[in-house]
């Protein structure tokens, strides 16, 4: 039941997002937290002309993942580049060990 209710939890930040940039933290009780992103999301579409609603949507989508795992979005997208990176350089580059049976 508890799964249940973090999903529709979930879902209520995220149709909050649509309507009011900041609801999801402002669900989560962080007013102060919620505020700033509608007020950013709001002078990003007011000041960036056609990009702003773009700068609008990344500020939307900081608060609603902010909200449901505590970290914001670049938090996020650098540890999956930071992620992606580190399993490439962690292949066994050793070369193979010289020994019976090997051409040589």
């Amino acid at each position: 039941m508890d799964g249940q209710s973090t999903v529709l939890g979930n879902g209520v930040k995220l149709v909050g997002e649509l309507a009011i940039p900041g609801a999801s933290q402002m669900l989560e009780g962080r007013i102060g937290n919620g505020l700033i992103h509608t007020v950013v999301a709001g002078a990003a579409v007011a000041l960036l002309g056609p990009i702003g609603g773009l700068a609008s949507f990344l500020v939307r989508l900081n608060s609603y993942s902010s909200s449901i795992n505590n970290r914001n979005l670049w938090e996020v997208a650098s540890e999956s580049i930071g992620g992606s990176s580190a399993d490439s350089s962690s292949a066994d580059t050793r070369p193979a060990p010289s020994g019976k049976g090997q051409p040589g």
